[in-house]
Formats: C-alpha cells, sequence, structure tokens
C-alpha cells in the first residue's frame, strides 16, 4: 500500500482531454463532457467537485475520484494512475492514444527551448509578478539567508490554484512569446497555461546572473523534492518545451567578482549552492542539480577560469560512497558494486578538466555544505 495523495480532479480532466464547461470553472463543481456515456453528445452531464474531490455522471452512472478517471480514461490500472499523476513524468499522462478514441489526437506538438535571453526576459518577468508566502520565506530565512537576499535572488512561491497560474501566463503573453519556454503549454481553449506544483521557485542562473531554468522545491513530495519547471510535449502539454538540467552558479554579486574567484566549490543543487555562497561570504560555488547532472560540468568550470576545485557533496553520499568502496574491497567480482555511483562520476568530471581538486569533509550531523555554514 502507498499513502494516498490527492490531486485536483479538474486539472486532471484537462490532462485527460475532457472538454469542460468554461462558464463553471470558478465554481467548486466544474461541469464537463463525459468520456463514458455511452451515446456521445455536446451537453455536460460529468460534475467534478474539487471539494470532494470525486466526479459523477447523472447521466451513465460514472462515478469515481480523481485517480479512478485518469485510470479508466487511459485504460490503466489505479495503481499505475497514480504512479503517473503523483511524480512519473512531471505529473502529466505520458505519451499515447487516449482511450477516448473519439476524441483521440496526434502525437502533441513543441517547441525546442528558446535562446538564454528569452528565457531569462520571461522567467524575470514572471517572478516579478509573483510574491513569496510567509511560510516559504521562513524557511528560507531559516536556512541562513537575510530577506534581503531572498528577495535579490527572486525566490518565489508557485501558486497553488491553475487560474492563478493561468492569469500569471495570459499576463506573460501580451509581452513575451512564450514558444519554447519551459513550463508553458498552449491549451486546447486557445490561450497560454503555466504548468506547476505548490512550491518555491528557484531560479538557476549562469555566471552572468541570467535565468537559465526554475526549479519547484515542492511542498509536498514522497520521492523527488525538487523538480523542473517544465512542459514536455511528449508528456502531453500541447505546444510545450522540456527543461534543460542547467548549472546554477553562485558567487559574489556581480558577474566580474565571480569571474575572478580563484577556487570554485562543488555541491549539488542550487538552492543549497545560493545558501552556502551567502553564508560564507560570496564563495564560488558551481551547483549541477544532481549528482547525475554533469554534462556540461567541465566546460562550465574552464569557463571561469578558477585555479582549484572542491568538491562539497552531503556527508550521506560520502557514506554511502564509502560502503561501496568496501563492499568492492570485500568482493572483486561484484558486478553491482563495481559499477561507479553518481557521485563517483562527477569527481571525474571534475578530475577531467585536469584543475587541482580536493574533497572536503565535515561533521556527518551536519549533512550539506550548507548545514555547515549555517552551524558556523
Amino acid at each position: 500500500m502507498f499513502e494516498y495523495q490527492q490531486f485536483d480532479i479538474v486539472e486532471v480532466a484537462e490532462r485527460c482531454g475532457i472538454s469542460l464547461n468554461s462558464r463553471t470553472l470558478d465554481r467548486a463543481e466544474v461541469e464537463a463532457w463525459c468520456p463514458f456515456c455511452p451515446t456521445k453528445s455536446s451537453d455536460y452531464h460529468l460534475y467534478l467537485n474539487r471539494d470532494k474531490e470525486r466526479f459523477v455522471c447523472y447521466k451513465c452512472s460514472a462515478r469515481g475520484n480523481s485517480v479512478s478517471l485518469y485510470a479508466q480514461v487511459f485504460g490503466v490500472s489505479n495503481r499505475e494512475a497514480y504512479e503517473r499523476l503523483s511524480g512519473a513524468a512531471d505529473f502529466a499522462p505520458p505519451p499515447g492514444e487516449s482511450a477516448v478514441k473519439e476524441r483521440a489526437a496526434p502525437k502533441t506538438p513543441g517547441y525546442e527551448a528558446a535562446t538564454l535571453r528569452r528565457r531569462h526576459d520571461a522567467y524575470y518577468d514572471m517572478l516579478s509578478a509573483m510574491s513569496l508566502t510567509e511560510c516559504h520565506l521562513r524557511n528560507l530565512t531559516g536556512r541562513g539567508l537575510s530577506t534581503e537576499h531572498v528577495r535579490l535572488n527572486m525566490y518565489r512561491s508557485m501558486p497553488d490554484s491553475s487560474y492563478k497560474r493561468r492569469a500569471i501566463a495570459e499576463h506573460l503573453a501580451k509581452r513575451h512569446d512564450l514558444r519554447g519556454i519551459p513550463g508553458f503549454y498552449y491549451s486546447k481553449y486557445g490561450h497560454w497555461e503555466l504548468w506547476g506544483k505548490p512550491g518555491v521557485l528557484i531560479p538557476v542562473c549562469d555566471a552572468d546572473g541570467y535565468i537559465q531554468g526554475l526549479q519547484i522545491r515542492l511542498d509536498d513530495a514522497k520521492k523527488k523534492k525538487y523538480r523542473w519547471l517544465s512542459s514536455n510535449p511528449e508528456y502531453g502539454f500541447p505546444y510545450g518545451t522540456p527543461s534543460g538540467s542547467w548549472i546554477h552558479v553562485a558567487g559574489r554579486g556581480t558577474s566580474a567578482g565571480i569571474r575572478n574567484s580563484n577556487e570554485a566549490f562543488i555541491t549539488e543543487g542550487g538552492l543549497k549552492g545560493g545558501v552556502a555562497s551567502y553564508l560564507s561570504g560570496g564563495r564560488l560555488f558551481i551547483c549541477p542539480a544532481g549528482a547525475a547532472s554533469i554534462r556540461d560540468l567541465g566546460g562550465v568550470l574552464r569557463s571561469l577560469r578558477v585555479a582549484k576545485v572542491f568538491g562539497c557533496y552531503d556527508m550521506d553520499k560520502l557514506a554511502e560512497l564509502r560502503e561501496l568502496e568496501r563492499r568492492r574491497r570485500g568482493n572483486p567480482l561484484d558486478a553491482e558494486a563495481a559499477k561507479p555511483c553518481a557521485l563517483e562520476k562527477m569527481e571525474a568530471a571534475v578530475k577531467a578538466t585536469g584543475l587541482p581538486y580536493e574533497r572536503c569533509e565535515w561533521e556527518p550531523e551536519l549533512n550539506g555544505i550548507d548545514d555547515f555554514y549555517h552551524h558556523q
């Protein structure tokens, strides 16, 4: 058994390609076209109750919740429907033909990522139009950041309502071409939409301060805490764009200050690296989204012309690496242990640059480098 998570039944219906009565979208119970009625018509017989997370058709008597709605439309089990909605494929349905044969659509069209400048401009204006909840502000200042630094870094709260996100998308569409901006997609109702789940938006910037992409630190994460802001068309977002896996660069306020740093510190995650840089007085931190996101790590380091690199990885990850090394020593024929882990691949990418490299360690109870600096 797995712990049940609720999903907005109206959003699930949209992902299923179910037509909604736009005049009822601001109500607690939204009217919709029923995909289960044996006799099709243009009438809205399906009722989606947001408060109870239930649906019912008063014509064919179909009923259930958001998970069973998705499962019945796409012809999968409730467990598979739950897994898709709760995390797999960015909370969107996978590619494939809908069980609603009459409304089956061709392969979802999409766009390649826009230029860095276009992404930055759109994201900057988007974040400027958003706010930060008191709860999220307390979380960030509790990590050691000042209120002013939180403001300068443009951390924001992703709106928890699809209506609020839609309003932001429509506002931005008046000033920006949203084609190629990850996170945005074009609704079948003829307007731009912003995908997202409640959490803190974290700008992922390059050495010059341009916003390459955005991550969301989810409020309610059963498995993966951080997700890229993405609208991958392969997962059902029409005219959307998948996100890249960008590397965040944090350091002394200006581009010149960053590029004049002799030392670089590697850690996982833009938020962690940003906090560590702030608490260390502006040290240069290079922050892949994860130990597996290292494709451009060598290029970023070479572009900054640093003289030495320090690895600042979480202590629990180092403990796992030591256990792996112990297994290798104990059994050289252990094929599973012989495979390099993500952390070893990251260190190999750094060492491949030819730069002097040193691994940093501290008290195990202070897991991350941000925890270490905050304790200091």
